[in-house]
């Protein structure tokens, strides 16, 4: 039985050409970011920045999809892991619900499918490029995305 995917993770190369932040200032940027996208629970521990997603965050948020995150500093890397189990229960929910009113167990398969594999392929897609951009270090590519 295939397991569900309900944790990501990406990274990306510090380009220290275009510019030459120290790792707690490339941290601090980060910790604004999310605060102003309404990131809770933010904790610094060394090169590592986690964070919690509120439930009733779940909007068009910029984290909205996922419940946690976490980003951490490694040689030259910028590493982001993320969960999406929250929205994995209540797509599960919704596509149940479906089902059982229609009685049709391939309406809520169809539910599932189309919900939550929308959301992660949107979340894949935005996730990715944020650590490309938060990496890239340019003042250009950041106003993008803060």
């Amino acid at each position: 039985m295939m397991a569900l995917p309900i944790s990501f993770s990406f990274e990306a190369e510090i380009d220290k050409s275009k510019h030459n932040l120290e790792e707690a200032h490339l941290i601090n940027e980060i910790k604004c970011f999310i605060e102003r996208n309404k990131g809770i629970d933010i904790q610094i521990l060394g090169n590592k920045l986690t964070f919690k997603v509120s439930f009733w965050g779940m909007s068009f948020d910029y984290f909205g999809q996922i419940e946690k995150g976490s980003f951490e500093i490694a040689g030259n890397k910028l590493l982001f892991k993320f969960y999406m189990v929250r929205m994995l229960i209540i797509i599960l929910i919704m596509a149940l619900l479906m089902a059982y009113e229609t009685n049709e167990i391939w309406v809520g398969a169809l539910c599932f499918i189309t919900l939550y594999g929308g959301n992660l392929l949107t979340a894949l897609i935005k996730y990715k490029r944020l650590v490309v951009r938060l990496s890239s270090g340019t003042a250009e590519e950041k106003k993008n995305i803060m």
